[in-house]
């Protein structure tokens, strides 16, 4: 599935955040990011996806939740996107959080074949 593709046919994705007034449908996310990794569980923290923002114009993009807080940033193309994811969860790294399994980065054809899964 190509990048326009997908994006044509985001209004049949799941939606499962919102961001600010738009809705945002995730491909990918990460575990839950917390300090003093012990086990699975734990509190607050901050969550990493990369999916798809699904305003007038739907775009690729990387929403972070943590803090009550929660924001996305639109990307131009599925590689922007998954580097962003990475750069992500490398901040969140350096800030001291961390998940059991550890969050893992994507290629932006990886990207690309979660998003054809989830639509079938």
């Amino acid at each position: 599935m190509t990048e326009a593709e997908l994006l044509t046919r985001s209004g049949e994705l799941a939606v499962t955040a919102a961001a600010g007034d738009e809705a945002f449908a995730t491909i990918v996310r990460s575990p839950l990011l917390i300090p003093r990794v012990r086990s699975a569980g734990g509190s607050g923290g901050r969550r990493v996806s990369a999916g798809v923002a699904l305003g007038a114009e739907p775009a690729f993009a990387v929403l972070v939740e943590g803090g009550g807080r929660s924001s996305a940033t639109r990307y131009g193309g599925a590689v922007a996107c998954a580097h962003a994811f990475a750069a992500e969860l490398e901040r969140a790294q350096r800030d001291g959080l961390a998940a059991r399994p550890p969050a893992q980065p994507v290629t932006a054809a990886e990207l690309l074949e979660l998003g054809a899964r989830l639509l079938g």
